[in-house]
Formats: structure tokens, C-alpha cells, sequence
């Protein structure tokens, strides 16, 4: 836990952020978690946020974040030094493009058939580009990252009755070796009574990466992680009917588009009206365009004909539209109401409204953007198994010391053993309110106002779990406290030796008040008096002692408490 702390601090919270941007925004998001030993030796987790436009992927896909996808991979473009530094041994000598899919997604020509709308303003940004030399020492490359099953054999161990798990090679040999010395492996499912070792035959996945350029291969290897692919992808709402993921974008460009037009219309509407039309004979204006232009600016001058000025009159101008006022607010709610994404979540409302009905609304659209986080949460459980492999296969000690606390480092020369293959990743806050902890806290915090302090002190340390504080140093209250909990054997001690004393004082004190009674030998009325007083003094020094203990204990429960 506290490895995946450290790379979530070093600049991974930063770029999942990214990558769940880019799946609210466009429906996917990707990442690719890499080791680099650019700038440390022992090597560094790195997750690096991708573009999502140079992803390819199996288009069989159905489940979020691409569960059951047989293969993924991305175009990418690196210069020819790059390309020569990454496959010094490559026979291929690289191209500009891969499957003849140029990389460059923004390439003049491409990017004109997407110029739906501002047609000028893209011509005027294409026109200043010079792709002349952007080109010329580029080479596209293709990482293709896939899965193959591959047959895998478990073969029940003898001395501990467990299962050992061999490739098939391994298996092979084995089997071989046995054969030689007249011993048979035969399938768990064979119920006949001959002996033998008894194995289970079964397929795992392996996850292999390749390069292309052009039409060939440059290399193949295997995974880096081997249990799946490196490149990680967060995912949207699915269209079931094309088989693509969108965000919340997708369903805000109609309102959007319809928001635009409304408003020119408005705007154009509200200029022509600021002037009343105007009627007038053919003869008398020298030029019919010029009066329409002039007409309809505010500051225009309509020239007329001399001797003409009173063929020209002026109409009543037209009103204003009085629905004009809600087809705006129409327009301006519209965006909202498409995606579910209301003005108290965005902290936009700009009104005055009741705590609970504002915490309400923003559950809502939480509701609304579950499907989001519901990936986003499935993209953190894969990215801590892959990041458990990383630790295990690729961590130097020396930067697992450097990292643990020293409370854990004793743990260091244990994790890259065989039993810590197997492993379950939590993730712990689901995002289903604004801050789930915070939510808690203020719940439980009026609480304990009302709340017996036997209670308190038995839930405080899970209460401190939901609290805003850093978790180190949660830990250390939690810790506190505990020890604060524990009796102190010597004050136990103390304690009762002096109540055994008290006891024993007064035991003593009424032996001598029966011996003189016996000593008298009357029936002095006195005696009885004597002997009650006696017992009286007993019992108030025994309860006086055991008050004097619990007040030692007292600095300790409102310690824990």
C-alpha cells in the first residue's frame, strides 16, 4: 500500500486525472505504465497519459474499459534517431506510415473533411502551416499488444498435496523424465486405479507486444506484464448499436449548435430592428443596394433623390418578440439538461437554496455520471495489479528502502517471494458523493455529542478513518491511542496493594473491637455501636480506594477517547 502511494505521488494521480478527462470528454482515455531509467538507474513507475485519437482496438470489445478485448495498440511517430535507439537490430528500415495510416491525425487533408463548421477559419489555419520538412525524418510505428492462450499444466505435488504449476516445455520434460524411469502422468479426470502423478491440463492468457512500420514487423517480445497490457483505458457509456465510446460531449453538440444558431438569429434580429423599415418609390433613390445597407446599420445615411424626400417614409418598427426572454434561458439550459450535469454540481447556481437540496442535486448528477466512475474505478484495480507486478519483478530493494517506512522494511526481502504472486487490490473511496469521507465525518461528528463515551472509545479509531486528516498520521493517533488504552501494570499493582491494606486495616480494627467486646463481658450496649462503627470505616476506606482508582484510570479512557 504504501509502494502504490508513492506512484500515485510521483505524477501518476496527475496523469490518471488526464486520462479521465479525456473519457468524460470524447469516451476514452488511455495510459501506458512504463518503467523508465532515463533519469534513475534502479528505474522509476511511470504512467503517462495518452492522446486517445492514436488508439486502435479489438472492435469485438463489448465490456468497459475494453475487459475483453484480444488486442489493443496505438500509432505513435518517433523521429529515425528514436527509431534506431529503440531497435538497433531492426531490419526494417521504418516509414512514414504504418498500414498506410499516416500518425499525424492533424495532417492538412484530413483534417478538411472534419471542417463542418468556421470553414474560414480552418483555411486560414492550414494555410499558414509549412509541412514540409514536419515530415522528413519521421518514422510511424504501430505497438500491437495482444493475448494468446497458451497451455499450462498444474501437477499435484506429492509431499504437500498442493499444485505446482509448470509450462508446457517444463511439462514436457517432465514427463519424459518420468516415462524414463517407468512413472505415468496421467489427467485428474482418468478414474482408473493405475498410479501415476496426476495433472491438470488448462490455458492461460499471455499477453505478447509487437512493433510495425509500414507493412512489416519490426519486433516481437513478450508483455512487460504478461497477466495484460500495459496500455490502460478508461471508457464511457457504450453505443450498442456502432460499437464506439462517447462521453458527455456527445450529447451537448445539438444543444450547442442549437444554442449558436438561436443566438446569431437573435442577434441579427435585434440589429435589423433597431432602425424601422422604410417604404419608398423606385425613382427615388439613386441606388437600390445602397438603401437596403444603409436601412438596416444604425449610423447608415440614406441618400435620396432631390425632390424626392417625401417618397420615402418610415413604417413602425417591429417589437420585440415577447417569448424572445425564454427561448434563451431555453438555450442556456439546454447543455445541462442533455448531459444530467446541473449548475450546483459545476458550484454555478448562483441562488440561495437549503444545504439538503443542494447535497440532493448534486447525488443526482452523480447518479447520472456512474457509469464513468464505475470505469474509473475498474482502471484502478487493473492499474494496482499491474503495479504489483512492476514491484515484484522490476523494483530494486534498494528503492523499495528508500520508499517503505521503517516499520515496512522489514517486509523487503519477502516481496519478491512466490506466495506474493497472489494478491486482492482495493480501491479505497468510491465516488458516489462529492467526498464520501467528508460526508461521514460530518455525520458522526454530530453524533458524538449525544454518544455514550463507552462508545466513543471503542469506535473512535474507525471514526478517525473518515476523517480529513493524512493517513500517516492517522495512523499515529490510531497507534496513540491503542497504547494510551492499555492498563499501566504498575499503577494496577499500587492500586491494589493499598486496598489490600485498607482491607486488611480494617479487618484488623474489628478483630480488636470483637476482642474487647469479649474481654467485657456484659452486655454493654456500647459494644454493638463499636463494632457497626468499625465496619462502617472499613467499607468507607475500601470504597474511598477504589474511587482513587478509577480516577487513575480516568486520564486514560479520556485519552483514548
Amino acid at each position: 500500500t504504501e509502494i502504490a502511494k508513492w506512484a500515485q505521488d510521483n505524477d501518476c494521480e496527475e496523469e490518471s486525472t488526464d486520462v479521465f478527462r479525456n473519457a468524460t470528454i470524447c469516451g476514452m482515455g488511455w495510459a501506458e505504465a512504463v518503467m523508465d531509467y532515463d533519469e534513475d538507474p534502479d528505474g522509476r513507475f511511470r504512467l503517462i497519459a495518452e492522446d486517445p485519437l492514436c488508439f486502435r482496438w479489438d472492435p469485438s470489445a463489448r465490456r468497459p474499459n475494453l475487459a475483453d478485448a484480444r488486442w489493443v495498440g496505438r500509432i505513435k511517430e518517433v523521429t529515425k534517431d528514436e527509431y534506431r535507439a529503440m531497435f538497433p537490430d531492426a531490419k526494417c528500415p521504418g516509414y512514414p506510415k504504418v498500414f498506410g495510416v499516416n500518425p499525424r491525425i492533424d495532417a492538412p487533408g484530413e483534417m478538411e473533411a472534419e471542417a463542418e463548421k468556421y470553414p474560414d477559419d480552418y483555411s486560414r489555419e492550414l494555410e499558414t502551416r509549412d509541412p514540409g520538412n514536419s515530415y522528413k525524418d519521421c518514422v510511424a510505428l504501430f505497438e500491437y499488444q495482444y493475448w494468446v492462450a497458451e497451455p499450462i499444466y498444474r501437477i499435484v505435488n506429492a509431499e504437500t498435496g498442493g499444485l505446482d504449476t509448470v509450462d508446457h516445455m517444463t511439462f514436457a520434460r517432465m514427463r519424459d523424465t518420468a516415462a524414463a524411469q517407468g512413472i505415468s502422468f496421467l489427467p485428474v479426470s482418468d478414474r482408473s486405479e493405475e498410479q501415476g502423478i496426476r495433472y491438470i491440463a488448462q490455458t492461460k492468457k499471455t499477453w505478447k507486444r509487437a512493433y510495425f512500420s509500414g507493412n512489416e514487423l519490426v519486433e516481437e517480445n513478450p508483455c512487460p506484464w504478461p497477466a495484460g497490457s500495459t496500455l490502460r483505458c478508461v471508457t464511457g457509456r457504450r453505443d450498442h448499436n456502432k460499437n464506439i465510446w462517447y462521453g458527455i460531449v456527445r450529447a451537448m453538440m445539438d444543444p450547442q449548435r442549437f444554442t449558436n444558431k438561436f443566438l446569431s438569429q437573435a442577434i441579427h434580429h435585434y440589429n435589423t430592428s433597431i432602425k424601422a423599415p422604410l417604404k419608398a418609390e423606385e425613382d427615388a433613390v439613386p441606388d437600390k443596394e445602397a438603401m437596403a445597407k444603409a436601412a438596416t446599420n444604425p449610423a447608415g445615411i440614406l441618400w435620396v433623390n432631390p425632390g424626392r424626400i417625401d417618397s420615402v417614409q418610415q413604417l413602425n418598427a417591429s417589437p420585440i418578440p415577447p417569448d424572445l426572454f425564454n427561448l434563451l434561458n431555453f438555450a442556456y439550459n439546454a447543455p445541462p439538461a442533455v448531459t444530467g450535469i446541473n449548475l450546483e454540481f459545476l458550484g454555478l447556481a448562483g441562488r440561495e437554496q437549503a444545504i439538503g437540496l443542494e447535497q440532493t442535486r448534486k447525488l443526482a448528477t452523480l447518479s447520472v455520471l456512474a457509469p464513468l466512475f464505475s470505469s474509473y474505478r475498474r482502471y484502478r484495480k487493473g492499474l494496482g495489479q499491474l503495479l504489483m507486478h512492476y514491484i515484484v519483478e522490476y523494483f530494486t530493494p534498494q528503492t523499495l528502502t528508500r520508499v517503505l517506512s521503517e516499520e515496512a522494511r522489514e517486509h523487503v526481502p519477502h516481496i519478491k517471494d512466490a506466495d506474493v504472486a497472489r494478491f486482492d487490490v482495493h480501491v479505497d473511496e468510491t465516488p458516489l458523493s462529492p467526498s464520501m469521507k467528508a460526508t461521514v465525518f460530518s455525520v458522526f461528528k454530530d453524533m458524538m455529542q449525544y454518544a455514550p463515551p463507552a462508545m466513543m472509545q471503542q469506535v473512535a479509531p474507525a471514526f478517525l478513518e473518515y476523517s480529513p486528516l493524512p493517513a500517516k498520521l492517522v495512523q499515529q493517533v490510531q497507534k496513540s491511542m491503542a497504547e494510551a488504552a492499555k492498563p499501566n501494570p504498575i499503577n494496577e499493582e499500587m492500586m491494589k496493594a493499598q486496598l489490600a491494606k485498607l482491607i486488611s486495616e480494617a479487618a484488623r480494627n474489628l478483630a480488636q473491637a470483637d476482642l474487647a467486646q469479649a474481654k467485657a463481658g456484659t452486655e454493654d450496649e456500647s459494644a454493638p455501636v463499636t463494632a457497626a462503627a468499625a465496619m462502617t470505616d472499613m467499607f468507607a476506606k475500601t470504597a474511598d480506594a477504589a474511587a482513587k482508582m478509577r480516577a487513575a484510570r480516568e486520564p486514560t479512557r479520556k485519552a483514548s477517547a
